[in-house]
């Protein structure tokens, strides 16, 4: 259970960055999330702390639920897959200009 917890963390992390170039650097990725809109305002460090105390957050929750802690982990490494692989196919696009 712990390492779905954590690889969950490391995915939220990953979309971050992912999102955060496609955002800032690159722009070709529009964000939704007002809170996440607010955070790509920053630099990249302090915007990068408060995400990892975030996600953080959201591990220590998830780590605290008894009875469904595992099909919340599992719901959470499905659709943060889902979405790196469509930040990724965005990126791959503006990249290599298909």
């Amino acid at each position: 259970m712990k390492n779905k917890v954590r690889v969950l963390g490391y995915m939220m992390f990953l979309d971050f960055l992912l999102t955060y170039f496609g955002v800032v650097d690159l722009n070709v990725i529009e964000e939704a999330n007002p809170l996440m809109v607010w955070l790509f305002e920053l630099p990249l460090l302090k915007a990068a702390i408060l995400r990892v105390l975030m996600i953080l957050g959201v591990m220590f929750l998830i780590r605290r639920t008894k009875k469904y802690k595992d099909p919340i982990a599992k719901f959470g490494l499905v659709v943060y897959a889902m979405v790196l692989f469509l930040h990724m196919a965005w990126l791959w696009h503006y990249n290599v200009g298909v």
